[in-house]
């Protein structure tokens, strides 16, 4: 995959990604562009590379200030508060109902008459 990030008119050139997909990750080793774990894994002990890939699991926070050593789970949830405290943001459910022509052809049943 061959994808450039363009930072040039983001403020003072700083963006924020998450890092789940071991495609973003690629592309920022490749632009040589600098990224730090936020999430650590639920064990302590973990030898976990994130250099080489994603961390994709529940875990508990690192470097921030008001959510260090909070689960991931919690993290969440007390983000969502405080948005929502500072009318940044409210919690929505969004769902998206698909037409059975793009799930395709349900199962077929047949039926005979005796």
């Amino acid at each position: 995959m061959d994808c450039k990030l363009c930072l040039m008119t983001y403020g003072t050139g700083s963006i924020m990604l998450c890092l789940h997909m071991i495609k973003e990750i690629m592309i920022l080793q490749k632009n040589m562009i600098y990224y730090s774990a936020v999430i650590r894994s639920n064990d302590k002990d973990s030898n976990h590379d994130f250099n080489k890939e994603a961390y994709i699991e529940e875990g508990y926070c690192l470097i921030q200030e008001n959510f260090d050593g909070v689960s991931s789970a919690q993290a969440k949830d007390q983000i969502g508060e405080l948005l929502t405290d500072k009318n940044a943001a409210k919690k929505v459910i969004n769902y998206r109902l698909r037409d059975w022509l793009f799930l395709g052809n349900g199962i077929g049943v047949l039926q005979y008459q005796c």
